[in-house]
């Protein structure tokens, strides 16, 4: 483990070298063409014991990316993300869009599925280590196409994706496409409400006889969200149901955060308090995770020192962990 944490490190830091020499390019091309290269790095330390094992301590690399964006005004963009924080580069998106409007843009590639509100958040920007139990369960990256539409009406925005992806990547044979439908409604830059949907089309075999399940599980899945985000409150509640789990269960899950940042998050230094609690209802076991973090924020949050702790309850066993973390963000 050790290895191959020091290994990952190393990558990162190659990769931020890269990311340094590419920040002296990192400009205005032409009044049309911007560049844009940022690299993201989360080393930490980690202590993990339960109710009757000896303590493991380990180091590990949560975050180490680089990723580009070349825009084309009026026109489209492109995007690519690799992360090394798995002990070798692999690529996290590869996406071009085209942008035919500035309230309409269609991308096609590989790039995060809208369908779990938490998962559609940043991962530099998410205020813990990790994220909650029930965005396990819901799909991810995919090679896909889709569309997104925005309406705005006064303080209100209103974001419309439909989108087609392909078949859960675990799963070798065809068995249809992933239809992906999202709506978000944001007043006034700071109260959201997400809906979420995910189901496959166009499949000829809906049930698996062997497993009594679809052949792709955890494709059939309503998330629901409601946000609340300003320059200090952060509060987040968000629900996710699975209506194709194993044997035809229907699992769900809930998780809630909520933080408060004092001081000026763009400023020298802030600090922000968060505390979360997530619940998964899985079809053979049950799993609650309480946690809390605190997140101590520098250089307009290009540095961010955290400290998160998590208690995991599953099936009358109790877990616990205690993680250091120094985030670097140029």
């Amino acid at each position: 483990m050790l290895r191959s944490a020091t290994t990952a490190f190393v990558l990162a830091l190659s990769l931020s070298a890269v990311a340094a020499e590419a920040r002296a390019w990192d400009r205005d091309v032409s009044r049309e063409l911007h560049l844009d290269v940022q690299t993201h790095l989360a080393v930490g330390y980690a202590v993990r014991f339960g109710d009757e094992d000896e303590a493991l301590a380990e180091p590990y690399l949560r975050m180490g990316r680089l990723r580009t964006r070349l825009t084309l005004d009026g026109a489209g963009w492109t995007m690519f993300q690799v992360d090394v924080a798995g002990g070798e580069p692999r690529v996290l998106d590869a996406v071009a869009a085209l942008t035919p409007s500035h309230d309409l843009t269609i991308r096609f590639g590989r790039f995060k599925v809208p369908i779990s509100a938490d998962f559609l958040i940043p991962l530099p920007n998410h205020p813990l280590t990790s994220r909650p139990l029930l965005v396990r369960h819901a799909p991810r990256r995919r090679l896909g196409a889709d569309a997104n539409a925005r309406f705005r009406m006064g303080p209100a925005r209103l974001d419309l994706n439909l989108g087609l992806f392909a078949e859960n990547q675990t799963v070798h044979t065809d068995h249809g496409k992933l239809l992906a439908a999202r709506a978000a409604l944001t007043w006034g830059h700071a109260f959201g409400v997400h809906v979420g949907y995910g189901q496959i089309v166009f499949s000829d075999n809906e049930v698996n006889p062997a497993t009594g399940g679809r052949p792709e599980p955890y494709d059939h899945v309503l998330d629901l969200a409601l946000t609340y985000e300003d320059e200090h409150i952060l509060s987040h509640v968000e629900a996710l149901m699975v209506f194709d789990g194993p044997n035809h269960a229907r699992c769900w899950g809930a998780t809630t955060m909520a933080g408060y940042t004092f001081g000026d998050r763009e400023g020298p230094l802030a600090v922000q308090p968060v505390l979360s609690y997530d619940l998964w209802r899985g079809a053979l076991e049950t799993e609650h995770r309480m946690g809390g973090g605190l997140n101590l924020q520098l250089a307009a949050s290009r540095v961010i020192l955290r400290l998160d702790y998590e208690a995991v309850l599953r099936e009358e066993r109790l877990g616990h962990a205690t993680m250091f973390e120094v985030q670097v963000s140029f």
